[in-house]
């Protein structure tokens, strides 16, 4: 699995999801007007204490070419680290 997706129906959900994420402490990159898989998109991407990446994002609108994404944020530390 590359990683998980949550699309939000506004972009106020968008930025909902967002500030869960700083609350969380969570690492975060913000990603706007994204042009990724057919897709102009908002997007917010996050890596989980497993190291699992997360996308939040609301699609904008239908682009004609694939696109390429963003790197996707690095943990700089473990939640279980000794």
């Amino acid at each position: 699995m590359d990683h998980v997706g949550n699309q939000v129906d506004s972009e106020e959900a968008l930025n909902a999801m967002n500030q869960r994420l700083a609350e969380a402490d969570l690492p975060a990159a913000e990603q706007k007007s994204a042009q990724c898989c057919y897709a102009a998109s908002n997007k917010y991407w996050t890596v989980d204490p497993q190291s699992i990446a997360w996308e939040a994002f609301h699609s904008l609108s239908a682009i004609p070419v694939f696109g390429q994404d963003t790197a996707i944020p690095a943990k700089t530390e473990s939640c279980c680290a000794a």
